[in-house]
């Protein structure tokens, strides 16, 4: 059924009407105006739609959630405002015929834009107040999670601990990983031992191995100062032929011919010495 969604002002009576009918928005106001009123009911606003009366009841719990309520249809606002309250409930789609009477369309549009705004910015800030909502529940949800988390962590390690010293009093001793601890430490305290003994090992070989070399090097100087002194002979008894020749040269007795005959076997037999020592020390060199 088709009818008319109206709004209705009278001079004399504060607030606006808004109403339905299956007949025309001006009789109405007729009808009205006849009820003994000072002055005349002006229709402000209509449109045709289906069902009208659903459209109007659903107007009248719009106003009155909006706390423009009064007495039955009338309501504490603007006629621009109850336009905008019918455009808004009804659509622009599901309006068949619309009439701007007295109402100024501009301000009207207006004043649903600004509602749409205000709306949209509601409905934003709600959104922002139900995200931070939602991520404060979530995060104390998480803080529960990680506290029963670590409550078990603690009532397990308890557990172990307990399992630990029931072990120790049971068999005396610590738990594998302690006993595998002691075994590593004391296998690494036998290597550091082995080491330093190498090492004072080595330390005393090169030192024997020094004190040897230093033996070997004073007996060579030894043997080397043995064959001096044959040396010196051989240069003495070679020096001092000159000599006695000389002598031989000057006197030309028998008894000094027979002495330099003696020097000579002497200094012959001198060397012949050192050359035979000479050549032992060679032999035994090699």
């Amino acid at each position: 059924m088709k009818g008319w969604v109206y709004v209705i002002t009278n001079p004399s009576i504060s607030g606006t009407k808004v109403g339905f009918s299956t007949k025309d928005p001006e009789l109405r106001a007729r009808e009205l105006s006849s009820t003994g009123v000072p002055y005349p009911y002006v229709v402000e606003y209509d449109v045709l739609v289906e069902h009208p009366k659903k459209y109007e009841q659903a107007i009248h719990r719009r106003l009155k959630d909006e706390g423009q309520g009064e007495a039955k249809e009338w309501f504490k606002c603007t006629p621009e405002e109850a336009v905008v309250a019918i455009k808004t409930v009804i659509g622009d789609d599901k309006i068949i015929i619309e009439s701007y009477r007295r109402v100024e369309r501009a301000k009207a549009e207006e004043l649903q834009r600004q509602q749409l705004q205000e709306k949209e910015l509601r409905e934003k800030q709600e959104e922002e107040l139900r995200r931070a909502s939602k991520a404060e529940q979530e995060r104390a949800e998480h803080l529960q999670y990680l506290r029963r988390k670590e409550e078990a962590e603690e009532a397990e390690l308890r557990k172990i601990k307990a399992q630990e010293k029931q072990e120790i009093s049971r068999t005396g001793n610590g738990t594998p990983f302690q006993e595998e601890l002691e075994k590593t430490r004391k296998e690494e305290k036998i290597r550091r031992e082995e080491e330093e003994k190498k090492i004072a090992r080595q330390y005393l070989e090169r030192k024997e191995a020094s004190l040897q070399g230093g033996n070997e090097k004073r007996k060579d100087g030894t043997q080397s100062t043995n064959n001096v002194p044959g040396t010196i002979e051989v240069l003495f008894a070679i020096f001092s032929l000159p000599f006695w020749a000389y002598g031989v040269y000057v006197s030309t007795s028998v008894g000094a011919i027979l002495t330099f005959l003696f020097i000579c076997l002497v200094c012959v037999f001198v060397i012949y010495i050192a050359l035979t020592n000479a050549s032992k020390n060679s032999n035994e060199k090699k």
